[in-house]
């Protein structure tokens, strides 16, 4: 049963000295060595709430997290109960931080056929607690580009909504957010005042594409270097595009 929302009166500032800023990186002999530069989180729900119908955001807190570093579009791998002494590892993308209270935010979309993360997540209260390693991964925003891009979906928007607020005051950038559920469906960014949000249903993605290509090079920007992200595509990094592969949990 999802709750509204929950919250722990647990504050890491409180915590003994020695459990301030814990740092436990990966065993190099672990996942053949490729996660060494991130470490093991012990992380524990502070609050769980319902941001919109279908969408739900989770607090989690930890000494591991104090000090806790990451880029924008990096996510965390947590490891979820699977029933039968099981457990799986989803990725979910880092909402935001603060490394100061060692506190982590994730935005998690409620779909339909809730995979076992979702299914955790949709019942997740005050208490709960889980392992995780971060930050990991290799999205991230590209420097020296003249115009950023986003395409997301629902699953997809909490790592665009944060690549979003790290952009630079002078950065221009529009996202396009894909959603069923209606515009403005669900708190978006807080970006730079430069930044262009335009909300819209899957099937007026094309269009609207169409018309920001269009007025792009009339500026003659999008030509030279772009920055994109999107939902739907996989394709690695090349050298002037930068394609996050966010995936349905």
């Amino acid at each position: 049963m999802v709750r509204d929302a929950e919250q722990l009166d647990v504050d890491p500032k409180d915590w003994p000295e020695e459990r301030k800023g814990t740092r436990r990186p990966v065993p190099e002999d672990q996942f053949g060595g490729r996660l060494s530069d991130a470490f093991l989180l012990d992380l524990e729900v502070t609050e769980a709430r319902d941001l919109a119908p279908h969408v739900r955001l989770v607090t989690f807190g930890s000494s591991d997290l104090v000090g806790f570093k990451h880029v924008a579009g990096q996510d965390v791998m947590i490891e979820f109960p699977a029933g039968d002494g099981r457990s799986v590892r989803r990725r979910y993308s880092i909402r935001r931080t603060d490394p100061d209270l060692g506190r982590l935010d994730i935005e998690a979309e409620l779909h339909d056929h809730a995979g076992v993360g979702t299914r955790w997540i949709a019942g997740a209260g005050a208490g709960d607690r889980l392992h995780a390693i971060g930050p990991r991964g290799k999205i991230g925003l590209r420097s020296g580009c003249d115009e950023h891009v986003f395409v997301a979906d629902d699953s997809a928007m909490p790592a665009a909504f944060a690549m979003l607020e790290a952009l630079g005051p002078e950065a221009s950038a529009t996202g396009f957010f894909v959603t069923r559920h209606g515009p403005h469906s669900r708190p978006g960014p807080q970006p730079p005042a430069s930044v262009r949000q335009v909300w819209l249903e899957e099937a007026d993605l094309a269009d609207a594409l169409v018309q920001w290509w269009s007025g792009a090079r009339v500026e003659g920007k999008a030509l030279r270097a772009m920055s994109t992200g999107s939902a739907t595509s996989s394709t690695a990094p090349g050298p002037r595009w930068s394609t996050p592969d966010v995936r349905r949990r």
